[in-house]
């Protein structure tokens, strides 16, 4: 099963979850060392990821827990349940925004007032942690 955060936030099964994917552009990643996923912190991310079951997606990109976004919820997940910050915390000021389509995104999402010091993860910095690895296919 993967926990997904799409519209609302949910359970899927794995054979349906990457039917929806392009072919050969989903990479499965997993931490190289997996000593800190203990029986109790497997536990605890599951509780999380359950907990959160049901919001909605977060289109807007907030740092909060009343709505979620797809790397934010792996990224939380991990850092709440096992204590492992994955990626690294950025702010959407970080990121080149000068793209006219990416300009128009966020015109679009946030009008005028584009919140450009929240806090954000991208699922790039997810797959960038050199303590993940790929999974062999």
């Amino acid at each position: 099963m993967v926990v997904e955060a799409v519209e609302p936030v949910r359970w899927t099964e794995w054979d349906a979850w990457g039917a929806r994917a392009v072919p050969g552009s989903v990479e499965v990643r997993r931490l190289s060392d997996p000593t800190p996923l203990t029986a109790s912190a497997v536990l605890k991310m599951t509780a999380i990821a359950e907990a959160w079951v049901g919001k909605h997606y977060d289109a807007a990109f907030a740092w909060s827990d009343e709505r979620i976004y797809c790397s934010e919820l792996v990224y939380k997940v991990y850092d709440c349940g096992a204590g492992l910050e994955l990626g690294r915390l950025r702010t959407l000021r970080d990121f080149n925004l000068t793209d006219p389509i990416v300009s128009a995104a966020l015109r679009d999402r946030y009008g005028a007032a584009v919140p450009l010091d929240e806090t954000v993860i991208a699922p790039s910095d997810i797959a960038a942690d050199p303590r993940l690895t790929p999974v062999p296919r």
